[in-house]
């Protein structure tokens, strides 16, 4: 399991790496009173990749800009995923980013320290310039050195960097985690260095024996369960090839028994409630909440059709549309599984007609073949499975 961000930080400042001030909030409005000083960097707390290219990072100077950004972040939905906490952090003057990792190769069966300047490692060729330092027996600071000086790190860098990699082996170790990543670590004028991302990644088999693994692990648990919005997958059955994506339990159990009738092989249902709660979603929420379950029902190889039904107002599907644009564009949307929808509401249709030409031609071009009848949409998913 991954570790959040700032779960990642609270484990670097147990070993003494440096991370920034920050304050994590569950509210826009707590933005008025943050103890930090501006200018600031806002981070979405999910665990999905991306998060500065997808919008979810962004550099405030002052307080009504933070909760601008704030709003925003909470409303956006990185791969399916909405933040149910942000990270607000003090800016720091980097004059250098770098890439630190501790990992386990497992074709070596050794574990390894990997480094490299963080533009190194943007496009083609870029694990060629990763440098790495293979750990035979016994961890020695003289390997955290030799990787600095791989690197081509000089002066007081040497000195920080392989201090920072060593806390970090030492982490690694004593939690017997999978991996130890930080990207990036910031460089200031005067060589001194600080975390400025994290990512940890726990192993499972671990949690037992680590008390403080198991509450991090079921912090992220419950926040991703908040996060997903009500939605859930209630059925499953194996050997199933159908996916069914739909906004009530009620068109579920329907389109599950349709399936069955018609000699179709249902393979698991996620139903998305109007709320979660006592808090109504906001049509933007209710669309992340399906492109989480689209996702989910994606990642199950034996899944051959998702058939979308979706019975809600047009201002919520034509966020559900801007979603599906999005995830084109993003190339999170592939053409297998093959997709079935259908979209019923008040003057549904407007959902993809009022579009652009351009966003038609956009929707045209999806691998979603869009049906307006319940019984054909079933058919239909049928014959392509």
């Amino acid at each position: 399991m991954d570790l959040l961000e700032y779960q990642a930080k609270e484990l670097f400042r147990e070993v003494g790496i440096p991370v920034p001030p920050s304050q994590y909030i569950n509210d826009p409005r707590q933005m008025r009173q943050l103890a930090l000083s501006y200018p600031l960097v806002l981070k979405s707390q999910v665990r999905a990749v991306g998060r500065a290219r997808a919008g979810g990072i962004h550099f405030v100077e002052n307080t009504i800009d933070a909760i601008a950004a704030a709003r925003a972040i909470f409303s956006l939905p990185i791969r399916g995923q909405f933040p149910r906490l942000l990270l607000a952090e003090a800016r720091y003057p980097v004059q250098q980013e770098l890439f630190l990792a501790v990992a386990i190769d497992y074709r070596l069966q050794r574990p390894v320290l990997l480094g490299a300047a963080a533009q190194d490692l943007k496009g083609k060729g870029a694990s060629k310039r990763l440098k790495k330092v293979t750990i035979d027996g016994d961890f020695s600071p003289f390997y955290a050195r030799r990787l600095a000086l791989a690197m081509g790190l000089q002066k007081e860098a040497i000195a920080a960097v392989s201090g920072a990699i060593a806390k970090m082996y030492y982490l690694w170790e004593s939690k017997d985690l999978d991996c130890v990543e930080i990207n990036p670590l910031g460089l200031n004028e005067g060589g001194e260095i600080m975390a400025l991302d994290g990512k940890i990644t726990v192993n499972d088999e671990a949690i037992a024996r680590h008390p403080e693994l198991l509450a991090l692990a079921e912090a992220v648990q419950e926040t991703e369960e908040k996060a997903a919005a009500a939605g859930s997958l209630h059925w499953f059955e194996k050997g199933g090839k159908i996916g069914i994506l739909c906004n009530s339990l009620g068109a579920g159990m329907v389109l599950w028994d349709l399936l069955q009738q018609h000699k179709g092989k249902p393979a698991g249902c996620w139903a998305i409630g109007a709320a979660t709660g006592d808090r109504v979603l906001d049509p933007r929420e209710f669309a992340g909440a399906i492109a989480t379950g689209l996702m989910q029902l994606q990642e199950n190889p034996k899944i051959e059709v998702i058939l979308i039904d979706l019975l809600a107002s047009t201002v919520f599907l034509d966020a559900f549309v801007d979603r599906l644009l999005e995830l084109h564009s993003s190339n999170e949307l592939g053409a297998r599984p093959r997709l079935v929808a259908r979209l019923v509401g008040e003057n549904a249709a407007s959902a993809i007609a009022k579009r652009s030409r351009n966003d038609i031609a956009r929707l045209e071009s999806l691998p979603i073949i869009w049906e307006e009848d319940l019984d054909e949409a079933v058919a239909r998913a049928i014959s392509l499975s």
